[in-house]
């Protein structure tokens, strides 16, 4: 009998609507069997929209902690897990006590085309240095509990990691409010444990959205935009091979 995958989904806002509840519809073996969302109109729209049964209102709202603490779920979460570091490592030691997952998405790592280009310059030998770059229009105030660094950065950040597949062990970094009161500018170098270092570049104030990384090995190059085109270059050559 195929094992499935029961997925209980908390929050049913636009986001998640646009693009969550698609993926896990898609999902080979997925099974929605609950929802819960304080707002009773999103509950109701989302759980006809996906034939979910069991639905809850405010009084089914259980904080994360008691998820993994008490009922031993492995949890999958949209970024950031936390608001702080300390909330996000206290959820991953109750994992590991529960013997659960605990799960945060970050999905830029799993692009098939960057992945295929990185492949390829681990032929060569590890990376020697990357650059990853997320520019976007917003120039506006944000007040909100989860500040530019949570929300988009932390993508950037992910990437970096994943090209470099080893821990940080320093950071040097400069952020700057660009003509609002919070933080919208954020470059920083990432030391990683193998000597290779990894340049960030995060900024809301810039003219257009664009995601677009380096990955620098021995003897290749690769120049790629997660939502556009990846480019390899090898030994010299200045025509690159698109990918």
């Amino acid at each position: 009998m195929e094992k499935k995958l029961r997925l209980a989904m908390v929050g049913a806002g636009s986001r998640a609507n646009q693009v969550i509840y698609p993926a896990f519809q898609d999902l080979e073996g997925g099974e929605f069997v609950g929802i819960c969302d304080i707002d009773a109109q999103r509950l109701q729209e989302t759980g006809d929209k996906y034939h979910i049964e069991n639905r809850y209102g405010q009084q089914g709202i259980y904080g994360y902690r008691r998820m993994v603490e008490e009922q031993k779920l492995n949890l999958y979460v949209e970024k950031p897990l936390a608001l702080n570091i300390h909330q996000a490592r206290s959820l991953a030691e109750l994992a590991r006590r529960g013997g659960c997952v605990t799960q945060v998405s970050l999905q830029r790592r799993y692009t098939p085309m960057v992945k295929l280009l990185r492949e390829e310059c681990l032929k060569r030998g590890e990376i020697v240095h990357s650059v990853c770059e997320f520019y976007k229009y917003e120039i506006q105030d944000r007040f909100e509990a989860r500040d530019h660094m949570m929300d988009d950065c932390v993508h950037a950040i992910d990437t970096l990691r994943w090209i470099h597949g080893c821990e940080v062990v320093d950071i040097d970094s400069t952020c700057r409010r660009i003509q609002t009161a919070d933080i919208n500018f954020i470059s920083a170098v990432l030391h990683f444990e193998n000597g290779s270092v990894g340049h960030l570049l995060n900024s809301w104030s810039s003219g257009r959205r664009i995601f677009r990384v380096e990955m620098h090995a021995p003897g290749i190059f690769v120049d790629a935009e997660h939502e556009g085109k990846g480019y390899l270059y090898a030994e010299g050559g200045c025509a690159g091979r698109g990918v």
